[in-house]
């Protein structure tokens, strides 16, 4: 059984529009790019959201536009 209580939630820094990479039931690994925060005049990219240790994808927000501290992904973690 997976317990939700062990999912590692990926946070936005950043508020922008969100481009996935990745989604749900990806397996990622640490440091792998799942998404970048592009800022909405520029277009510029202003945070790129990386897995944070290796992973299953249990969750992904699904609107393009994020806010800061925006849970973006959530992990089921590999042991």
């Amino acid at each position: 059984m997976i317990d939700s209580n062990n999912f590692i939630s990926v946070r936005t820094s950043s508020a922008g529009f969100m481009e996935s990479l990745v989604q749900a039931g990806d397996v990622v690994i640490r440091g792998q790019v799942m998404a970048h925060v592009t800022e909405p005049l520029t277009g510029d990219i202003i945070q790129t959201v990386t897995a944070p240790e290796d992973g299953i994808i249990a969750f992904e927000y699904d609107s393009p536009i994020v806010y800061q501290n925006t849970a973006a992904f959530k992990l089921i973690p590999l042991v």
